[in-house]
């Protein structure tokens, strides 16, 4: 991407189209939940790969992270990552188990948390879909358990586009006065960029 040309009106269309696709994410995790989450407002960055670490508070923390590649008009990655809290109380709404231990995560359980993922990801998507006019194609979630600074690393280096401007969203919210977060990453490629510029701009 021509970073001359990436104007900070640019990034402030694209940081709207970030917030825009999170509250879709939280809205579908909390029908899904049948349980009303207080959502903060969401903190939407354009960062490069070299600077992603250092959005991750608490570097050494446990993360659930789902990753799924979409194809079509938009190509790009979608990264979600939750906080183990956040993971504990999901798992805890959705099979019943209670004060789960992330890093010993059953079949049933990583289920669970793809299935979340792909719900979260795939609301994202349609908004930005129906926003954009754009056809979009969503692969099956993978996931994996590290922290968050660590998943970060492996999903940007499965992803083949390097070196491009990535928006990353950051979900604070409350459930039964618990602080949960979230953090959601999209990388599309530079000619996605230039699509949903294009588009948004018109």
């Amino acid at each position: 991407m021509n970073d001359k040309k990436f104007t900070e009106g640019r990034r402030d269309i694209l940081k709207e189209l970030g917030n825009i696709g999170s509250g879709n994410a939280v809205t579908a995790l909390s029908q899904m939940l049948g349980e009303r989450l207080e959502l903060c407002m969401p903190q939407c960055s354009i960062v490069q790969e070299s600077g992603l670490g250092s959005l991750i508070k608490d570097k050494s923390s446990m993360y659930v992270g789902v990753v799924l590649n979409v194809s079509g008009d938009l190509q790009s990655m979608i990264a979600l990552l939750l906080n183990k809290e956040f993971a504990s109380m999901v798992l805890e709404r959705l099979v019943g188990d209670k004060d789960v231990d992330v890093q010993q995560l059953d079949e049933m359980q990583k289920s669970a948390i793809c299935e979340i993922g792909n719900i979260m990801c795939n609301s994202y998507y349609t908004a930005m879909s129906s926003m954009l006019g754009r056809t979009m194609n969503v692969s099956v979630p993978y996931m994996l358990v590290d922290t968050g600074e660590r998943i970060l690393q492996i999903f940007t280096e499965k992803y083949m586009q390097k070196d491009e401007e990535m928006i990353f969203v950051k979900n604070t919210f409350f459930y039964n006065n618990q602080e949960l977060e979230s953090h959601i990453l999209l990388h599309p490629s530079s000619v996605a960029v230039a699509e949903m510029l294009e588009k948004l701009e018109a």
